[in-house]
Parts: structure tokens; sequence; C-alpha cells
């Protein structure tokens, strides 16, 4: 009888530490949650105030509207015929009139399928997906070290994001070394990037539907595409025009429809999705076709096909 006694106390007792442990556990949990949703919210508003407000550390708008970019010289012969090609960088510029519709499509399937409707930022993509994703993921890491921890892993890039982050490189990366400088440096440096991008991105945008630039949205966002295709990087290559004829030996408006949306596929990672010569994996020809396949499926969605 003593022995089921002390038994019973001693399991009574298991049962009173292990309570005490999951109601600390909780408490402990709760609390991180609630400190990194509070962390993460505040960081957001602040962000917000940076994004539309703040304009110090300006590039020059003139230099994208100028666009005077490296590309390819040609010496001809004497009867006009081009013999050799020089460039640092093989790039081939185009103008919005030269864009096909099929070469939009992909693009814009690819990269960025509200690009003539946003001003810069997709914001349903950046709030309900890319921040979404972020909050979430800080949720569970802070879970997980129980303490408030800010993660930052995806980032909702639109075509103006983009060419942004190409053209002003110098200047986003000078700009972010100062921010690391001032209280916004206990953030990651890739999240302060990102938030100079976001600026920069809404402000091109708005400087150049100015009647001293192209004078309507549609005119800006043709040239800003027609930009960002002249600008990317295809592995070998700059620019989708230089890339068709890398790739397939032909110019851009003869492509078809699974030519245009292998190359829209290179740009998420060129060393991964670019095609190349005598391939010996069979490994990275499956990821090259499945990325092209993708993006033919999302012109489907977007009814393009």
């Amino acid at each position: 009888m003593a022995l089921r006694q002390k038994t019973g106390y001693f399991f009574r007792l298991i049962g009173w530490f292990l309570s005490r442990c999951f109601k600390w556990l909780s408490i402990s949990i709760g609390a991180s949650v609630l400190a990194a949703l509070v962390i993460s919210l505040v960081i957001c508003s602040f962000a917000a105030r940076y994004i539309f407000y703040n304009r110090d550390n300006l590039p020059k708008i003139q230099s994208v509207v100028d666009f005077d970019v490296p590309q390819v010289g040609v010496v001809y012969d004497s009867n006009n015929k081009p013999i050799i090609n020089l460039a640092k960088e093989f790039r081939l510029v185009i103008k919005p009139n030269e864009i096909t519709l099929l070469l939009k499509e992909a693009f814009l399937s690819a990269e960025d399928r509200n690009f003539y409707s946003h001003n810069g930022v997709d914001w349903y993509a950046l709030l309900v997906r890319a921040v979404g994703k972020n909050i979430e993921k800080s949720v569970e890491t802070s879970i997980r070290e129980r303490k408030p921890t800010l993660v930052v892993q995806q980032g909702a890039s639109t075509i103006t994001d983009q060419l942004v982050g190409l053209y002003y490189r110098d200047d986003i990366n000078s700009t972010t070394n100062k921010l690391a400088q001032t209280w916004w440096g206990f953030l990651p440096r890739k999240f302060l990037k990102k938030l100079e991008e976001l600026k920069l991105s809404i402000w091109l945008e708005e400087e150049l539907v100015k009647s001293q630039y192209f004078g309507s949205k549609r005119a800006a966002k043709n040239e800003i595409l027609a930009r960002f295709l002249s600008y990317t990087y295809f592995r070998k290559v700059y620019g989708v025009k230089a890339a068709s004829l890398y790739y397939f030996g032909e110019d851009f408006d003869e492509l078809d429809y699974g030519e245009a949306a292998l190359l829209a596929g290179i740009i998420k990672d060129p060393s991964t999705y670019a095609p190349v010569l005598n391939q010996s994996s069979s490994l990275s020809a499956q990821r090259q076709l499945g990325r092209r396949n993708s993006i033919l499926d999302l012109m489907v969605e977007n009814k393009y096909l």
C-alpha cells in the first residue's frame, strides 16, 4: 500500500513537473511569436516611410534615360559586311518598338505579370507572398531559437526592380553601406539592399512619366522593358537580342514560343538555365527544359497561349 502511494505520488510529481514545463514553454513560444510579429510590423511601417518619402542619395535619372551602355562595336569590310565584333560585353540594345508581342508575353509571364499595372513595386506579390513568407520564416526561426529573429529570404522583384538593381548597382551598394552605419544596421544587409531597390523602383517610374522624359506611364513602361531586355545577363551575352543570336543563331523577332520561353527562363539563374554547347549532364538539360515548360505554362495561365 505504501509502495502504491509512493508510486502514485511520484507520477503526480512527474505530471506536475511536465505540466509546468509545457506551460512555461507555451508562454515562451507565445512571447517569441508575439515579439517577432510586433518587430516585423514596426520594421514594415518604417520601411514604407523610407520607400515612399525618403529621396536622399538618389542616382542620376538622366543616365538611365540616355541608356548609353557598353554594346557590340562592329567592323565592316568594303562591301559593308560585318567582319568582327568589338566589345568588352557582348550586348545588343533594342528599342521599345522592336519588342515583339511573343517576347513581351514570355518575359512578363516569367518575371512580372503585373508589369503594366503596378508603380514599380507589385504590392500584392511583395506583401502577400514575399513578406508573408518572410514573417512565417521569422516566426519559425524565433520559435526554434527562442528569441526574436528576422529572416529575409524572398523578395518578389518586378522588372523595374531588377533593372534598378542591375543599372544602379554601385549606387545601391553605396547607400546600403550608409544605411548599415545608422540605426537600420541591426537589420540584415539583404533587407537594406531590397529597401533601397524598392525606393528607387518607385522613384524611377515616378520620374519617367514626366513630360521632360517619356510623358506617360505606358511609354515609360515600354522604355523600362526595352532597357531591361537589353541590359540583362544571359550567361555568355547581355541582352535578349544578343542571346537570341548566340543560342539560336537567329534574330529575336524570329523566335518561336519554345525559344522565347527558354530565353525568358534563363534570367532567374543563368548558370543553371542557360543552354551549354556539348552539354554532358542530362540533369542540366532537364532543368532547362523544365524551366522552359514552366514559362509556357505561365503563358497559358496568363491567356497568352
